[in-house]
């Protein structure tokens, strides 16, 4: 991966996830990277395939093509991301992306509330 990317702690991930776009990410444990000072993501390796989660600065969202390309580059196993319905343009960034749709489930956000939620798959 190039230079853009750095890891960081839990706290400061979690945070960052919150900030920027992912009011109710919960407090999680797993590997997560700064990307160019304005991108997140964590990854959690599942044994046989790595989940992803990201989040962007609003301002620097027309970046997200290449954070994807890096954290693809990073890893040999499958990265599945979990993208809550709603978010129709991280949906479309993942397809771009070459992910595919893998599956709905219902989800519980912190808050208590339901949310439908896409899983979406890549192959590497």
């Amino acid at each position: 991966m190039q230079n853009k990317c750095k890891p960081i702690d839990n706290l400061k991930g979690c945070r960052f996830m919150r900030e920027w776009g992912v009011d109710s990410f919960p407090d999680i444990d797993g590997e997560f990277y700064l990307w160019d000072s304005c991108g997140v993501y964590v990854l959690i390796d599942k044994g046989d395939h790595i989940e992803l989660h990201l989040a962007m600065r609003k301002p620097s969202r027309f970046k997200s093509r290449l954070m994807v390309k890096d954290i693809i580059e990073s890893t040999d196993k499958p990265l599945i991301a979990l993208i809550e319905h709603q978010y129709k343009s991280v949906c479309n960034l993942a397809k771009k992306m070459g992910f595919k749709f893998a599956g709905l489930f219902n989800g519980v956000r912190l808050d208590g509330t339901e949310t439908a939620v896409i899983k979406m798959e890549y192959q590497s």
